[in-house]
């Protein structure tokens, strides 16, 4: 395998990892490092919590990556963390299966055509 190759991709994960996640529906960008998706999860964790007592939050406020704050209703929030879950499973599954290839080249030539 190509080091260079595997640290490249690396390399262009990382940065679109920190350049966040920008949401058309909410007009936002978010943030979707570690913590912040972990934030996120909690965020959820509680809103499901809120409204299995019957007293469940009417806004919800999200910050942007910028650190400005949105108030969104539950429900919009809950779709813009659902939205954020899967994109950054389909950059993830991008990652790996660009490993996948830089690990199945043959050649340099191959190597060299991996995007």
């Amino acid at each position: 395998m190509s080091e260079g190759n595997k640290t490249k991709s690396k390399t262009v994960f990382s940065e679109t990892i920190a350049a966040g996640y920008f949401d058309s529906i909410e007009n936002i960008t978010v943030a979707i490092d570690d913590k912040d998706r972990n934030d996120f999860a909690g965020l959820e964790t509680m809103m499901r919590i809120k409204s299995d007592t019957g007293e469940p939050f009417t806004a919800v406020p999200i910050t942007d990556i910028d650190g400005n704050e949105y108030i969104l209703s539950c429900e919009n929030a809950k779709s813009l963390i659902l939205r954020i879950g899967l994109a950054y499973m389909s950059l993830f599954s991008q990652r790996n299966a660009t490993y996948k290839s830089i690990q199945d080249a043959t050649t340099i030539e191959a190597i060299e055509a991996i995007k």
